[in-house]
């Protein structure tokens, strides 16, 4: 059965963490995980069974790291690391008497995207991309992108996912005790756009414990119509002797666990710190509890990479300044492509409250198209407001 018709209609459990659980097999501080899928393929397959054992319908192939950006080892190609990840989950779940399913596990490359890093956005597509054609033809069951602070980092994550397979696309990112992405977005920002994506389930991952994570779950129920995937690290990090660790032991992560269930989650696993005993407790104190429902919203929200808008009954600010319609000077810094003109616009009409920015870089004697794409990166550097591209041709 695929894994859609079960979304939001019975509790799937998700697995724990990987990383910790190689290292204590002998994977050396700083190696590539996925490159054990080559040399140690009958460990990392033993990792999958113990979780499908413990009562995961879903693992993740130890793929997390496997794309060009950030997977550099001069024995194996991504393509092999990936081939040889699906198919240890594979074979552990065909040791297993129930359905089971195989996830592409898909990271972060490990660089900020343009304009606030040195990664342009196609590069990052390409990579992902590339990644995800690899997982379709090897047999993943499903894609799940975890673990993203960054909202246009993900945005090339889901779309490579959407344009290069039909698998059906798990997304959950990492959110701060304050509601926040490590660029600034928030619940309602990161809602409108993976739900404009399609994605089929979202939610949280790492960084926090689950303690920690439910009232961000409480926002993420407040503004989703989707399923909501939940996998908390076994607590808040802590350092001992140099070395990072855990302390949610897995009866107390299973407890406040069903409080994750009860706040909305249909879909629970674990992320760092988090072993197979983690989820067999989890699996023990949380299969018999009602799903709540998922219920629709219908807000209209307009979003940046880091703010949201809520269109309601709220007079809501656009800012029309960036419109050279009877704007002689602005005119003049188009045609001089005088950016920094425009970008002091943008900044001076945040300061005076504006909600949402007008971009319009219309003129008959210019090709509208280039100093669009450039106004709008060099206004997304320096404010954080969404932007309303305004334009009369179609190729803009």
């Amino acid at each position: 059965m695929n894994i859609r018709e079960r979304l939001g209609k019975e509790l799937l459990f998700l697995d724990g963490g990987m990383g910790t659980l190689l290292q204590a097999e002998g994977l050396a501080p700083g190696a590539l995980p996925e490159t054990w899928n080559i040399e140690h393929p009958e460990k990392v397959e033993a990792i999958h069974r113990r979780y499908y054992e413990a009562g995961s319908d879903v693992v993740l192939a130890n793929t997390f790291g496997a794309n060009v950006c950030k997977f550099h080892d001069d024995r194996y190609t991504v393509e092999e690391v990936i081939r040889a990840g699906i198919a240890n989950a594979k074979r552990a779940g065909e040791q297993i008497g129930k359905e089971t399913y195989v996830a592409l596990d898909m990271g972060p490359t490990g660089k900020l995207l343009k304009p606030m890093g040195d990664l342009d956005f196609d590069d990052a597509y390409e990579a992902f991309a590339e990644a995800i054609r690899y997982g379709e033809k090897y047999r993943a069951d499903l894609i799940h992108i975890e673990t993203m602070s960054d909202t246009y980092e993900v945005k090339a994550a889901i779309l490579a996912a959407k344009e290069n397979s039909s698998l059906p696309v798990f997304v959950t990112m990492i959110f701060d005790e304050r509601g926040k992405l490590l660029t600034g977005g928030d619940v309602p920002s990161v809602v409108a756009m993976l739900e404009g994506l399609r994605v089929d389930a979202l939610g949280l991952n790492c960084g926090l414990g689950p303690k920690q994570m439910l009232p961000i779950l409480n926002d993420l129920r407040r503004y989703t119509s989707l399923p909501i995937i939940v996998k908390p690290n076994a607590g808040l990090p802590k350092q001992k002797n140099g070395e990072t660790y855990y302390d949610v032991e897995p009866d107390e992560f299973a407890r406040i666990m069903q409080e994750v269930v009860k706040g909305g989650a249909c879909v629970i696993g674990g992320c760092c710190g988090t072993t197979p005993e983690h989820i067999k407790k989890l699996v023990e104190e949380c299969k018999d509890l009602p799903l709540c429902e998922i219920e629709k919203k219908h807000d209209t929200i307009v979003s940046s990479y880091g703010q949201a808008v809520i269109l309601d009954d709220m007079p809501r600010i656009i800012g029309e300044r960036i419109n050279p319609t009877g704007k002689k000077k602005l005119k003049e810094k188009l045609r001089q492509q005088d950016f920094g003109y425009l970008v002091s616009e943008a900044i001076s009409q945040m300061h005076n409250s504006a909600d949402v920015l007008d971009v319009n870089c219309g003129l008959p004697e210019i090709n509208e198209a280039e100093p669009l794409a450039k106004t709008v990166s060099e206004i997304q550097a320096a404010v954080n407001l969404p932007l309303q591209l305004d334009s009369s041709a179609k190729n803009a």
